[in-house]
């Protein structure tokens, strides 16, 4: 037992450098694809980054399983913020010698080399049958498409991956290839063509494959449209050889033109063991957190930001649900706008949702988070999974709130500054215990060039401020009435309210607050209610933060929001004061 043990040890030794080096090389290598047929090619793509070498890769090692076709170099060098950085990339061509899942072994490229990699290669056996190929025969034999589905019988709203090729065996000129179409589905098209080789028949032909992602909306029997392909090829010159008039005016190019054949989908709905509300189909889910900032310390009246993400595959993010986080005590949540991402990885959709909230504890204690649950359906394993963020609890510290607070621990809401100190902070000792060392007259010039210079930085501050306030006046014409940004920014509080809109009255109010206290900034309803410092206002901004987080926000009073917030937001006096103005008097001398 101890001598395996040592082995192991020492095994693990030996390869931790190797590791080590793997996963800080800067040379990196990747295939466009992963499962090919015998005969087809393939492209392995080897980058150098930040690093420069002369040497080429060595490619001896791929002669076991594989035909080198050929290379390609490119250098790259870009400059930003000053830095600039190097990368190096070779595209090699390749063609498997045999079928079954062959090994791409490590490549060297000067002092760096490569990871293995792993591809899968079929017979043209095990491909054709599966494919659905043009029947003109006259135009396969320089034309022709083949289509693919997988899986064909998928869930409902879940994801099937449809793969167009196009194969030629004259040069292409021009060409446009349809999309494949249904009234009940949705088709995504996946990433970039991708070119390679192949040979059919003892024939070669150059391929284009393009990929898309099909997400049927309802159950049942379901038929694509297939794509169509229409283009122009060159004549070879054998056949171009024969003159005859219409020769004269040919360019040595002919149309050509193909179609797929349709597909039907066997679409299946969604499980009976799948219970949970949202229907969430997908080959693999993740939900994650994090913290803003990373170890969070809760205080009274300061924020803590959550970040959740979830990610999904084989689903966009509009089928993504909300997060229900749940209502905790002793603590006010500002959920953000959520951020919908769909991204596209060359064979599969990922979907993001990413929701950010605000947590500002009221009181000092314990508050605990409930978990959150997300129940999806895997469709490798077909069986309902559960994502789960687990139960947290934090401890809530006494804190300075939304005003900022001295070192020296001054009541909250304490908002006079410190004094500033003159020449105090390290006073000589010889200033009391030699009081007679310097003479007096010294002491006087001293006080008299002090306030000699309080006096100009007096008079250069008031020069500055009144060529401020004249720039300020040549800027914008005097008025009493309220800045142009203040007024544009209550109008939209007050539509807001008017169209009982509670989260746009958020926003305008929050937007509001910042431009009326811009040394505060205001980021929340609880920071507003500190700076108006009206208690009036508690209970409708209660009413506000209660419908904003409630399932359904249609009872909300907006009208009665802005009534009771006007003498707030002196809408009335200035109404008043202006109607004063405006009106002439009745009896002009």
């Amino acid at each position: 037992m101890i001598k395996n043990t040592v082995k192991l040890f020492i095994f693990i030794l030996l390869l931790l450098p190797n590791l080590m080096f793997a996963a800080s090389s800067p040379l990196t290598a990747r295939i466009d694809r992963n499962n090919i047929a015998q005969g087809e090619t393939f492209q392995l793509t080897i980058s150098l980054n930040g690093k420069d070498t002369s040497a080429p890769p060595q490619l001896d090692v791929l002669d076991h399983n594989f035909v080198v076709f050929g290379s390609a170099s490119n250098n790259q060098v870009t400059f930003i913020n000053g830095k600039t950085s190097t990368r190096q990339q070779w595209i090699i061509t390749l063609e498997p010698k045999k079928s079954g899942t062959l090994t791409i072994p490590p490549i060297k490229v000067g002092n760096y080399q490569t990871q293995a990699m792993k591809i899968a290669v079929a017979t043209s056996a095990q491909v054709n049958p599966t494919s659905q190929t043009q029947p003109n025969k006259q135009a396969s034999k320089t034309l022709f498409l083949e289509t693919s589905l997988d899986p064909k019988s998928p869930y409902v709203g879940s994801q099937s991956t449809y793969i167009v090729k196009i194969y030629y065996a004259l040069p292409l000129v021009a060409g446009s290839l349809t999309n494949p179409t249904s009234a009940d589905a949705l088709v995504i098209r996946l990433g970039q063509d991708i070119n390679y080789q192949t040979s059919r028949n003892g024939h070669t032909y150059n391929v284009i494959e393009r990929r898309y992602a099909i997400f049927p909306q309802k159950s049942g029997k379901l038929t694509l449209d297939p794509p169509g392909f229409s283009g122009r090829v060159v004549i070879p010159a054998s056949a171009s050889a024969r003159f005859n008039l219409n020769q004269m005016f040919n360019d040595g190019t002919r149309v050509i033109r193909a179609n797929a054949r349709p597909i039907t989908l066997d679409v299946k709905p969604k499980p009976a063991s799948a219970t949970n509300q949202w229907w969430l189909p997908s080959s693999g889910l993740k939900l994650t957190q994090t913290w803003s900032p990373k170890m969070p310390v809760f205080k009274v009246g300061e924020p803590i930001t959550r970040t959740i993400t979830l990610e999904a595959r084989g689903i966009t993010a509009s089928q993504l649900p909300n997060f229900n986080a749940g209502t905790v005590t002793n603590i006010n949540t500002y959920p953000d706008k959520p951020i919908l991402k769909t991204q596209k990885d060359g064979t599969t959709v990922v979907g993001i949702r990413q929701e950010k909230i605000a947590y500002v504890p009221t009181q000092a204690g314990t508050i605990t988070l409930p978990a959150i649950e997300i129940p999806w359906w895997n469709t490798k394993t077909k069986h309902l999974q559960t994502a789960r963020l687990p139960t947290q609890s934090f401890s809530v510290k006494t804190g300075g709130g939304y005003t900022a607070t001295s070192n020296n621990s001054q009541p909250r809401g304490h908002t006079t500054p410190a004094p500033i100190k003159l020449a105090q902070n390290n006073p000589s000792p010889n200033s009391e215990l030699l009081p007679n060392a310097t003479p007096r007259y010294w002491v006087w010039i001293s006080l008299g060039l002090f306030c000699l210079w309080l006096i100009t930085l007096c008079l250069w501050w008031l020069q500055r401020r009144a060529r401020a306030h004249q720039a300020s006046n040549e800027r914008t014409p005097p008025s009493k009435e309220t800045p142009e940004p203040l007024r544009m920014l209550v109008n939209a509080i007050k539509t807001a309210c008017q169209t009982n809109n509670p989260q746009a009255a958020k926003e305008a109010l929050i937007n509001w607050a910042q431009a009326k206290w811009p040394q505060q900034r205001p980021r929340n309803l609880n920071d507003i209610m500190h700076c108006l410092a009206q208690p009036e206002l508690h209970k409708i901004f209660a009413e506000l933060t209660q419908c904003l987080y409630a399932k359904h926000n249609n009872d909300w009073d907006g009208a009665a929001f802005w009534e009771t917030l006007q003498s707030a937001l002196g809408q009335k006096n200035k109404k008043t004061n202006i109607s004063k103005q405006e009106l002439p008097d009745l009896y002009p001398e």
